[in-house]
Parts: structure tokens; C-alpha cells; sequence
């Protein structure tokens, strides 16, 4: 958890505040990689504050078991249970169809696997959505290798010793 520490309450806020593509439609937010679900958390914490002033959105986690302990957390929340929807599944196999407003990948941390759902993911993210990387700067993890190799505008927020990459995603 103290690796994502310094960063839950920016998820929070981007799941409050960052604009869906269109006014009329809900805020999509993909996440891969749930594991005690801190992250998670945050982003609906967000999405409940968002919903109540009137607009929508949704938290898509997908991972690859499920964690008791945090669903049963968020189903005795109504508003936070409204707000997800928990996909079990290997990020490389399921289906997924839906324009994203926000992408965190924060699954398998090989090169393989974050590579894999960056370049999956990434298409579906609208143009001046976000991609958001978490443990970029650990240099014994796949994903700080791959970070250096992606070319959309982004910006390394190193708070801790993990920190986050986050990717503006243009045309």
C-alpha cells in the first residue's frame, strides 16, 4: 500500500473532476489490476462524489481473481456498488468494447503484460483521455522499461519510490 499512498486522493479527484469525452455521457474508467483494492477505493470514492452533482461514471476493474474482502466492502456501499463493475479475467483475454476516459494500469508489472495492456487498452482511450502507469521508476519492473518506450506526451509524478506515469493521449 505505500507505494500508493502518495498518489489515491489524484485518483480520487480524476475520477470526480476529469471530463467524459461528451457532457451527456458517463466518465469511463478502465482499471487493470485490483489487488487489495486501495486504488480502487479512491476512484469510486470519486465516482460517488461525481454522481451525486449530477453526472455519471463508471469503474471498470478487471484482474485476474477476485478479492472478497474489498466486494464485500464496496457491496455494503449502494452508491459505490452503483458506481463498479468487477471483471475477473486475464487483461490479455477479455472482451472489451467501450470508449475509455481513463486507463491506470497497475496489473502484472513483467514487460510482457503491462506492453500487452498498454498497446490492448491504449486504442480505446479517447483522444485526451488518460493512461496512468503506476511503479514506473521501480527499475526491477517490466513497466519502467516499457515507459520509457511510449511517445504519447506524458509526465513522471515521482512522489515515493515508485511513482506514476501519466500519458496524455493524443492523435
Amino acid at each position: 500500500m505505500n507505494n500508493i499512498l502518495p498518489y489515491l486522493k489524484l485518483f480520487q479527484d480524476i475520477a470526480r473532476y476529469y471530463p467524459a469525452k461528451h457532457r451527456s455521457e458517463d466518465l469511463v474508467i478502465l482499471e487493470i489490476g485490483i489487488s487489495k483494492g486501495y486504488s480502487t477505493r479512491y476512484f469510486l470514492r470519486g465516482l460517488v462524489d461525481r454522481n451525486k452533482s449530477g453526472f455519471g461514471g463508471k469503474l471498470y476493474s478487471i484482474d485476474i481473481k477476485n478479492s472478497p474482502r474489498f466486494e464485500r466492502y464496496v457491496r455494503k456501499n449502494k452508491e459505490m456498488s452503483d458506481c463498479w463493475i468487477e471483471i475477473i479475467g486475464d487483461s490479455k483475454l477479455v472482451e472489451w468494447d467501450k470508449s475509455i476516459d481513463v486507463l491506470f494500469i497497475d496489473g502484472d508489472h513483467s514487460y510482457d503484460y503491462v506492453k500487452s495492456d498498454f498497446e490492448r487498452f491504449s486504442p480505446y482511450v479517447r483522444e485526451g483521455g488518460l493512461i496512468l502507469m503506476h511503479d514506473i521508476s521501480i527499475k526491477s519492473f517490466g513497466v519502467c522499461k516499457y515507459w520509457e518506450e511510449i511517445s504519447y506526451p506524458k509526465v513522471d509524478l515521482i512522489l515515493n519510490r515508485a511513482g506514476l506515469g501519466i500519458v496524455r493521449k493524443t492523435q
